[in-house]
């Protein structure tokens, strides 16, 4: 019963949205303002779990030895920068020191 109830708040959501995007260039700015917050909100939330599953579904398979390394070499790692999106794209002039994610 939860799936069933969860999917039809994901398709009130879903309609929710579309209309709010449909009339974002009619709104009144007061409620234009509050679906952006409303908006960045979840976004912000969306991001993680596309974030992490990004980074899980990159991950080889437990057992396999499908991940690719350069010949020669025991194990293979990449820094977060390239195998993450950028937190803010399209970046340049980039101040010293700037941090382009968590290790770089």
């Amino acid at each position: 019963m939860s799936n069933v109830l969860d999917h039809l708040f994901h398709l009130r959501s879903l309609r929710k949205w579309r209309r709010a995007a449909a009339r974002a260039d009619e709104d009144p700015l007061p409620a234009l303002r509050k679906n952006r917050q409303a908006a960045s909100r979840l976004r912000r939330e969306l991001d993680k779990v596309v974030r992490v599953a990004d980074d899980r579904l990159g991950l080889p398979t437990i057992g396999s030895n499908a991940f690719p390394k350069p010949i020669g070499t025991e194990w293979a790692w990449r820094p977060e920068l390239w195998r993450h999106k950028l937190a803010v794209p399209g970046i340049s002039s980039v101040p010293s020191k700037s941090k382009l994610g968590g290790e770089a």
